[in-house]
């Protein structure tokens, strides 16, 4: 009998329940109980662990706010310590108020442009290719709760990809130099109108539930 493509992965509930009591501030409001912690055993991914918002209409047939979903084929060659960053990577993704049904953030999820924010960043030493440095920290050994910060990075403090770039609010117009006086018989120029700023993009939105993106063996 084959085996089922998904089952309760208690191992990363168990880390997010200790990142939980390690970094209470950072993890304020974060409701184990309202996430459901899968294993995919017939998925491929190139990350561990994603986080999906459970949307409508599935979300009225279930309390649970979101799934934490644990690839098995990338999960069984991590170490304790990367285990842990990747738990982490995933949890701090939520929005502040994402288990609050009253907040505007409910369920929603934050976009970081390199794909990591800045708690994970701190947690991990400064090391954004954890996976394969050996010089990350352990989250649970190696550093305190008053060393995270909950600001997500944005393309403003880091150098990034050129796709980013768009993302970078426009420069700010130099004030216009004082009008010299115009010559006799020429007629001074209009000043040109300023480009109206463009509306900053808005976070996208992590993949729902029944994201298709992985490919299925």
């Amino acid at each position: 009998m084959a085996d089922p493509p998904y089952v309760t992965c208690v191992e990363a509930k168990d880390i997010a329940e200790e990142l939980i009591v390690k970094f209470p501030r950072v993890f304020a409001g974060f409701d184990v109980s309202r996430v459901q912690w899968i294993k995919t055993q017939d998925k491929k991914s190139k990350i561990p662990v994603k986080i999906h918002s459970v949307r409508y209409p599935v979300c009225v047939t279930t309390e649970m706010v979101f799934v934490v979903e644990v690839f098995e084929e990338v999960w069984q060659h991590l170490d304790k310590k990367r285990k842990r960053l990747a738990v982490f990577s995933r949890m701090v993704l939520v929005k502040e108020g994402g288990f609050d049904p009253e907040s505007k953030n409910f369920r929603k999820l934050v976009s970081p442009p390199i794909r990591m924010t800045m708690e994970e960043f701190a947690v991990s030493g400064g090391v954004p290719d954890w996976l394969e440095n050996d010089g990350a920290r352990d989250p649970i050994e190696d550093i305190s709760d008053e060393e995270i910060v909950r600001i997500p990075v944005t393309s403003g403090n880091i150098v990034g990809d050129e796709e980013d770039e768009e993302d970078e609010e426009p420069e700010e117009d130099e004030e216009p130099e004082e009008d010299e006086e115009p010559e006799e018989d020429e007629e001074p120029e209009e000043d040109e109108e300023p480009e109206e700023d463009e509306e900053p993009e808005e976070d996208e939105e992590d993949e729902d539930w029944d994201d298709e993106e992985d490919e299925e063996e």
